[in-house]
């Protein structure tokens, strides 16, 4: 029975240890402990002290369970080990951060303060505060570094990946962020666990660009999409059967010439490489039919620049399915236009009236 009581008693402290490390009066939180551990069952246990917890038994009851649940020493002490290690594990991962020299350059340069969204980093933080992953964490008895770099990582992926709130404020600032924001969710995640305890002011962060080849390629494919735009457009023009270039959605126009551009500049680059790429692009970026359309356009062109001896990248032969799916693309579209018919100045058009324009 005594044991049993112990084990009461320690599960009851551990509940209440969190009170203890948030400072609260040391004494007051062992009443609130023992309090709660006073029933039936533990007072055997208390029958020593009158069935009831006093100011005179309160020394005896906190060196008694000292013994049972703190054996390293103190309630005082214990309280202030598990701070300290609080301290240097818990705001680790953050003072780092608030040290990196490469985030606060960064800042320095761009200086772009949103002062007006306290209230919602207010309304973040105290979702966070109360989320259950915070609540496990508190209550947690792994005080790694590890560990809490863990928990910074859970609350990012957890309210900030995914937050309506936050795309919403992203999109009032610039239209363009928003597409960016998965990739920047995903470098923020990965440069979290690239820190480490003895991580130091000098840390680098996750780079732009995985390498300087990676670099160069974007500068050089921007820069010679700009330079080449009449040489691109005109290949674009000539190859998109059925089409007048000034019909066609501008982003379509945009995806081809870069397309066309890497295909003409960048010979290691497999053309099937290319030509998937940009029907990715074009699938998240344009209209539901442009991802077709691009594929037939790209594969004239192609065959066009290795007959001409520009490019030494073969087009294979497509199957029947895909020159099908490529030709209705590139069938012309046609909407519908209500229009009066044989109207008479001043009066209304017959009800029903249409005409089919392309």
């Amino acid at each position: 029975e005594y044991d049993d009581v112990m084990n009461i008693q320690r599960e009851v402290i551990y509940a209440q240890r969190q009170k203890v490390l948030d400072g609260e009066d040391l004494q007051e939180s062992i009443l609130s402990m023992l309090e709660n551990v006073v029933s039936t069952s533990v007072s055997s246990v208390l029958a020593q002290f009158g069935g009831k917890v006093t100011e005179e038994s309160l020394p005896i009851l906190a060196a008694q369970f000292e013994g049972i649940y703190f054996p390293k020493g103190t309630l005082e002490n214990h309280r202030r080990e598990l701070l300290d290690k609080d301290a240097q594990s818990a705001t680790a991962l953050l003072h780092q951060l608030a040290a990196n020299q490469t985030l606060a350059d960064y800042l320095e340069k761009e200086k772009k303060p949103w002062p007006e969204e306290d209230g919602f980093v207010k309304k973040l933080y105290d979702q966070m505060v109360e989320s259950d992953i915070f609540a496990m964490y508190m209550t947690k008895e792994d005080f790694s570094y590890e560990a809490d770099r863990e928990v910074v990582r859970k609350l990012y992926k957890t309210f900030v990946c995914h937050c309506d709130d936050l795309d919403a404020m992203l999109e009032d600032h610039s239209l363009y962020w928003n597409d960016d924001k998965e990739i920047v969710d995903s470098f923020v995640l990965k440069t979290i666990k690239r820190f480490h305890a003895d991580s130091a002011a000098d840390q680098p962060l996750l780079p732009q660009f995985a390498s300087d080849d990676d670099r160069q390629f974007a500068e050089t494919l921007f820069t010679r999409t700009l330079k080449q735009h009449d040489e691109l457009q005109e290949l674009v023009r000539a190859n998109c059967r059925n089409w007048k270039l000034e019909r066609m959605p501008f982003m379509d126009v945009i995806i081809a010439e870069i397309a066309i551009c890497e295909l003409l500049n960048f010979p290691t680059i497999p053309l099937s490489v290319t030509i998937n790429e940009y029907l990715d692009i074009a699938k998240v970026y344009s209209t539901p039919r442009s991802a077709s359309f691009l594929n037939g356009l790209l594969d004239h062109v192609a065959r066009q620049l290795f007959a001409e001896g520009r490019t030494m990248k073969r087009a294979e032969e497509r199957p029947k399915k895909v020159e099908a799916e490529v030709a209705e693309a590139e069938k012309p579209r046609r909407r519908k236009i209500s229009r009066p018919v044989g109207n008479v100045p001043g009066k209304p058009a017959p009800a029903g009236d249409e005409a089919e324009a392309e």
